[in-house]
């Protein structure tokens, strides 16, 4: 197949269709030119209006697709996206997260300029709700880690799932993420691109982390 797009953003959604539509508005005012981006919206068979929601931004965001995964759980629908792709490079980003504006501007500089095949960026806590009282910003953010230019993690360091950008040759290599992990459903599950990590990690391959890719991620 030839590829359509520099990079592809992939976004798997599962009955939260007005919080999607804020991601989704955070792709229209992307800085980058819109011809060189395709975005995926997988939706996870939800129940909701998220269909309607998605295909509402036809038009708005660039290059826009929405597909429907029947098969529950959030790893099916990761793979599907990866699988439905037009480009080289994926980045998923969460439904409940807000894209910095130069989002794809960034990660497109940190592919050309970086060996890396997997790096993530950070993640700000955003606040559509209020606070809770207990809750501290270092619970989501990820900007204290002690990198300051795109840098391989070590140790129990991972980049985080809600934003990371991975070579898709090499994704497809590992076989995506593994289907009995992560959410299905309304039941919660997690690990699954840890798990991936771990796979890649084993076989030599750094996962890098870029400190000026940013996003802000739902509190």
């Amino acid at each position: 197949m030839t590829e359509s797009f520099q990079l592809s953003i992939l976004i798997c959604t599962y009955n939260r269709a007005d919080i999607l539509a804020e991601c989704l508005q955070s792709l229209t005012v992307q800085t980058a030119d819109p011809q060189v981006f395709e975005v995926i919206v997988i939706n996870n068979n939800s129940p909701d209006h998220t269909q309607s929601t998605a295909e509402s931004f036809i038009g708005k965001v660039p290059n826009l697709r929405v597909i429907v995964e029947m098969q529950q759980g959030l790893s099916y629908a990761r793979n599907r996206a990866y699988q439905e792709a037009q480009s080289e490079w994926v980045l998923y980003l969460d439904d409940d997260a807000l894209a910095a504006e130069n989002l794809v501007e960034r990660a497109l500089w940190t592919i050309h300029h970086h060996p890396y095949k997997y790096f993530g960026g950070v993640a700000l806590p955003w606040y559509k709700y209020p606070k809770p009282h207990w809750y501290k910003d270092k619970y989501l953010a990820t900007n204290e880690l002690p990198y300051k230019t795109v840098t391989p993690i070590h140790g129990n360091q991972f980049a985080i799932g809600c934003i990371m950008v991975i070579h898709k040759p090499t994704l497809a290599q590992y076989g995506g993420f593994d289907v009995k992990l992560g959410m299905i459903g309304n039941t919660i599950a997690y690990n699954e691109e840890t798990e991936l990590q771990h796979r890649m990690r084993a076989d030599g391959i750094q996962i890098a982390h870029d400190p000026e890719l940013f996003i802000q991620h739902l509190v």
